[in-house]
């Protein structure tokens, strides 16, 4: 992308909208909720072998029993961007 383009001129939305957009989405929607539904289906199995070799990166360190709680971090750190930006 050549950095003399205009902001919201055509070609900057065009940007936007076929690559901002789309990695907007997954990355701060689709990504958590598909996160904390892995952790919500496994919860009662969050100490077994199999479970821990797969999706352990998303609690280490947490209480079990707040396996949720990293889910609740991104959504405050997605709030508090959104809030500054726009």
């Amino acid at each position: 992308m050549d950095i003399k383009n205009e902001c919201w001129s055509k070609i900057h939305l065009k940007w936007v909208f076929s690559l901002g957009m789309p990695m907007l989405i997954f990355y701060v929607i689709c990504f958590p909720v598909v996160m904390i539904l892995i952790l919500f289906k496994n919860r009662r199995k969050l100490d077994k072998p199999e479970v821990i070799q797969y999706i352990l990166l998303l609690y280490q360190g947490l209480n079990h029993n707040r396996y949720y709680w990293e889910f609740v971090n991104t959504l405050r750190k997605v709030i508090l961007l959104g809030l500054h930006v726009f």
